[in-house]
């Protein structure tokens, strides 16, 4: 599943299915809720994504979302499932 940041472009026309959001909070040594690793909530994204038979996700930005999920500094990232046309 290819991921796309703001400003990238699969290079071909798309139609967004639906915006999809993740979270992590696994990132703290021994399973601690301190922090979130942003590559474990893009995988989590791309999951979402392909549950919904998109071909990638466009305009992904993750960033730090404080006291999410019981976590201190989950990270947040978000984007638009796409199709290609």
């Amino acid at each position: 599943m290819a991921v796309y940041s703001p400003g990238q472009e699969p290079g071909k026309p798309y139609r967004v299915l639906e915006p999809i959001s993740a979270a992590d909070c696994a990132g703290a040594p021994a399973g601690g809720r301190v922090w979130g690793d942003a590559e474990k909530a893009i995988e989590t994204l791309k999951e979402k994504a392909a549950a919904l038979n998109a071909d990638a996700v466009v305009k992904v930005r993750c960033g730090a979302a404080p006291l999410l999920n019981n976590c201190w500094a989950a990270q947040k990232c978000s984007g638009d499932a796409i199709a290609l046309q």
